[in-house]
């Protein structure tokens, strides 16, 4: 399952990449978490991108019968979704919403199974001028 699981992942990084999601990264957490053996950390330039790649990573979630363990709904300007897959969970993100969150650091001790090959500098660095701060949680069930 482990390995089918994985396929799933480097898909879906794969595709996240393809359609100009900044930073993709999945961390392998089987380890560390009872509730997920990945997580996919992806940002998005809008939050127009956003929702477009939620579209995309919902399609293929759906077109692959995929559980998905959450309602899945769209909130309007929270700067994060979250898809739930019971063995994977996807974090779509703005910019804004990652570097506040750090879910990288949150989730450090996990092993980095997939990064993007865009050049794009990492999130919630040391080196990341940003101080932008967001208030809301991720998108997810109701």
């Amino acid at each position: 399952m482990l390995e089918k699981s994985r396929e799933h992942v480097d898909h879906i990084c794969t595709m996240l990449d393809e359609h100009r999601g900044a930073d993709t990264i999945a961390l392998y957490i089987g380890e560390a978490s009872s509730f997920a053996d990945y997580f996919v950390i992806s940002t998005a330039a809008s939050e127009g991108h956003l929702h477009g790649l939620f579209r995309r990573v919902q399609e293929y979630v759906k077109g692959q019968e995929l559980p998905i363990l959450n309602s899945l709904k769209q909130a309007r300007s929270s700067g994060w979704i979250l898809i739930d897959c019971g063995f994977l969970v996807i974090h779509l993100m703005t910019d804004e919403s990652r570097n506040f969150y750090e879910l990288e650091r949150l989730w450090s001790h996990g092993e980095e199974v997939f990064h993007s090959s865009g050049a794009s500098s990492p999130p919630a660095s040391s080196d990341s001028s940003s101080g932008a701060t967001n208030s809301s949680g991720p998108v997810s069930s109701s």
